[in-house]
């Protein structure tokens, strides 16, 4: 019984950390180039889509997850740096929410950001945006599209 309880824990935290990074892999694209918007509008390094999963095989927890590893990214000295080491020393991102093809909605807009001031505004967006999706199939290609 220790010995399954043992590898049922060790399965655990495999399937956990397996999930994290296929959430994190799975919620972070990068738009090269967009049409129109705001963003397009002034010149920036980088456009930079922030997706979050919310389909139905996403609890609560691992939602909340998603969201404090961008507010802890923008929060960081790291990431302000590489964000200023472009020659336009700015990028434009916003985030969205997405479950199946059809099923998907920006829940912070677009937002320049090239200092600390932008940056922490941006990860505190990110902190007071609720859940609007809660279901679905997922489908990371019907986000892209």
């Amino acid at each position: 019984h220790v010995q399954t309880t043992t590898m049922n824990t060790r399965l655990h935290a495999h399937r956990k950390r397996a999930g994290i990074w296929r959430a994190i892999g799975w919620t972070l694209f990068i738009l090269l180039a967009a049409a129109g918007g705001a963003a397009a509008q002034t010149a920036v390094d980088l456009q930079l889509v922030l997706a979050v999963d919310a389909s139905g095989s996403v609890d609560q927890v691992r939602f909340e997850l998603q969201k404090r590893g961008y507010v802890a990214a923008f929060r960081h000295a790291r990431v302000l740096q590489a964000v200023r080491s472009g020659p336009n020393r700015a990028i434009a991102v916003t985030m969205v929410q997405w479950t199946g093809p059809m099923l998907q909605v920006q829940v912070v807009g677009w937002t320049l950001i090239g200092d600390e001031e932008t940056a922490v505004a941006f990860s505190d967006a990110i902190e007071r945006a609720p859940r609007q999706l809660f279901g679905g199939g997922t489908s990371i290609s019907g986000a892209i599209d």
